[in-house]
């Protein structure tokens, strides 16, 4: 058999926050793109601005809601929300921006949240999964 043309990654975590991502900690004002399939994930999306697996911000899918997140340490913090549908298997182009203080999310080319925080103002970017998993299509670091 040849390769598995469906998907670039899939991305599994049995527990709560699990990350993965590129770049250097340098990073500062770029947008992550994929095309997502959510499967069985309590939580999922993009993560940006990471610092390790315990700093960063994250534009995610769960609980029916779309969130831009901030974790430090044990903390999780919601700083947008949005609310939208999507049924478990559907595919969506995800993208999440940072640009200053500036954070957006957008699905299919939609934004559907927004907030400012400065609170990470560098890192690398990649993706977030808890309790499930989540398959990607490609993967794009685009500077802005």
């Amino acid at each position: 058999p040849g390769p598995d043309d469906l998907a670039t990654f899939a991305i599994t975590n049995p527990e709560e926050s699990g990350v993965m991502t590129i770049g250097s900690k340098e990073g500062a004002d770029y947008s992550v793109g994929s095309r997502l399939q959510f499967v069985r994930a309590r939580c999922a999306g993009l993560v940006a601005r990471s610092k390790g697996h315990r700093r960063y911000y994250a534009a995610v899918f769960t609980g029916g809601k779309m969130q831009i997140i901030k974790r430090l340490a044990d903390e999780v913090t919601v700083l947008a929300e949005g609310t939208d549908t999507y049924n478990e298997g559907d595919w969506h182009d995800f993208r999440f921006d940072v640009h200053g203080s500036k954070l957006a999310m957008y699905i299919d080319g939609k934004q559907v949240c927004a907030c400012e925080d400065d609170t990470f103002a560098r890192g690398g970017g990649g993706y977030m999964v808890s309790d499930g998993a989540v398959v990607a299509k490609e993967f794009t670091v685009k500077g802005l």
